[in-house]
């Protein structure tokens, strides 16, 4: 009996309104820009890891039999950041604009021209891991 007095007093009671919406609403606030920086965080990462996996599959292609150390000197020279590789497959890449551009490269072959190289990389979040 208490108590349900005491919530219909509280809902009549229209004082600390704007502090109880502002609270709510910084909290959405914050809880959106964490979300934000994460993503950003990911996306950048995404494109970093991106580059270097193109610069040691280009310095990999040129040095046929030795792919995975070249490949790696490069990651090394780029970054010390935990950086492994997932896939490294020599190949042949044909320049046909004919085929569709996840068809120009054929794994294997006789004299290997080019390598397709798969990068990972554990990322840990800024605010997401509250």
């Amino acid at each position: 009996m208490m108590i349900a007095s005491f919530l219909r007093r509280l809902v009549r009671h229209r004082g600390a309104s704007i502090s109880i919406t502002t609270t709510f609403g910084m909290t959405m606030l914050i809880g959106s820009a964490a979300f934000a920086v994460d993503l950003g965080s990911l996306y950048l990462d995404r494109r970093k890891l991106q580059g270097i996996a193109d610069a040691a599959a280009m310095a990999a292609a040129g040095r046929p039999g030795e792919e995975q150390t070249a490949a790696q000197r490069i990651i090394a020279a780029n970054c010390d950041c935990g950086i492994r590789i997932a896939a490294l497959t020599p190949g042949t890449y044909t320049a046909d604009p004919a085929r569709q551009a996840e068809q120009r490269f054929a794994g294997g072959g006789a004299a290997p021209n080019a390598v397709r190289i798969t990068l990972t990389r554990e990322r840990p979040l800024f605010f997401g891991s509250f």
